[in-house]
C-alpha cells in the first residue's frame, strides 16, 4: 500500500492519515458501505515504505495526527518507482484516468486475502529488518547461482550491444551497481537486502524493463529471480512486499 500515500501526496502538498481513510471509504446510497483501507497494519506499513522510498516526508507531532508531506524530490523518486514494472506504482500509472478505480479494486483484493490469510502486524518486517546483515556462504548453491547469474549479466552489459551509444549514463549507473553488488557477493561475509534492491534489484529491474525478450532482458530477469530465490531461501519473506 505504499502507492496511496504517495498517490494523496501527489494531487496536495500535505495530508493526514485520517483524510486518505476517509476517500477511501463509500458511504452513499449508491454504493454499499466499504472501507478499503480498514487494516491498520497495513497503512502504517505503506506509509513506511512509501517513505523509505523517498515520496514522503511524515511530520509528526506531540499531540495531534502525523501529517503526510510531499517529499522534496518526489517526482524523481516517483517517476523511478514507477519504472519499476513488478511495483503497484507502474500498474497505477498505466490506469491513466481509471487510477482511482484501479486503487479501490486492488485494495478490496488485498483486503480479501489479508483476512482470508489472517495475517497480523507481527507479520510484517520491521524496517530494521532491511539492514539486517545476511551472511554470505559461498557453498550454498543459490547464492552460487544468483552469483553467477549476476556475473553474466554484466558480462553481457560490457558487450557492444547499443546500450551505451544510446543510453551511456544510463549504462554507466547501472553497470556500477551490479559489478559493486557481485563484488560483495564474492568477498564480503555479508550484505544486507537494503543494499541489494538499491545495487541489484532495481538496475536488474532496468534492463529487464529496457530490453525485455531481448537476449539482455532475459538475463538481467534470470538474475534477478535467482537473487530472489536465494533470499528467500534465507529467510527474506518480503520480497513480495516490494516486487
Amino acid at each position: 500500500m505504499p502507492w496511496l500515500s504517495a498517490v494523496a501526496v501527489s494531487k496536495v502538498e500535505s495530508i493526514t492519515i485520517e483524510t486518505i481513510r476517509r476517500r477511501f471509504t463509500t458511504d452513499d446510497e449508491e454504493t454499499p458501505y466499504q472501507e478499503f483501507l480498514r487494516h491498520d497494519a497495513l497503512l502504517s506499513r505503506g506509509v513506511e515504505i512509501a517513505e523509505n522510498l523517498g515520496l514522503i516526508v511524515i511530520v509528526r507531532d506531540e499531540f495531534g495526527p502525523d501529517i503526510i508531506k510531499r517529499a522534496s524530490d518526489f517526482w524523481g523518486a516517483w517517476r523511478e518507482v514507477v519504472e519499476n514494472e513488478y511495483a503497484p506504482f507502474s500498474k497505477y500509472a498505466l490506469a491513466g484516468d481509471d487510477g482511482y478505480n484501479w486503487l479501490r479494486r486492488a485494495l478490496a483484493s488485498v483486503n480479501e486475502n489479508f483476512d482470508r490469510l489472517n495475517i497480523q502486524e507481527g507479520d510484517f518486517v520491521k524496517t530494521d529488518d532491511e539492514w539486517t546483515p545476511i551472511p554470505l556462504d559461498r557453498a550454498d548453491q543459490k547464492l552460487q547461482e544468483a552469483t553467477e547469474a549476476l556475473e553474466a549479466t554484466i558480462e553481457e552489459l560490457r558487450k557492444d550491444n547499443g546500450y551505451g551509444a544510446t543510453y551511456p549514463e544510463e549504462k554507466t549507473y547501472v553497470l556500477e551497481k551490479l559489478e559493486s553488488a557481485h563484488k560483495r557477493l564474492k568477498e564480503d561475509a555479508q550484505i544486507s537486502w537494503m543494499y541489494l534492491k538499491n545495487f541489484a534489484f532495481e538496475p536488474l529491474g532496468r534492463i529487464a524493463k529496457r530490453f525485455g525478450q531481448a537476449a539482455i532482458g532475459l538475463i538481467a530477469a534470470s538474475a534477478k529471480e535467482a537473487l530472489k530465490s536465494w533470499l528467500k531461501s534465507k529467510g527474506v519473506n518480503f520480497l513480495d512486499d516490494v516486487f
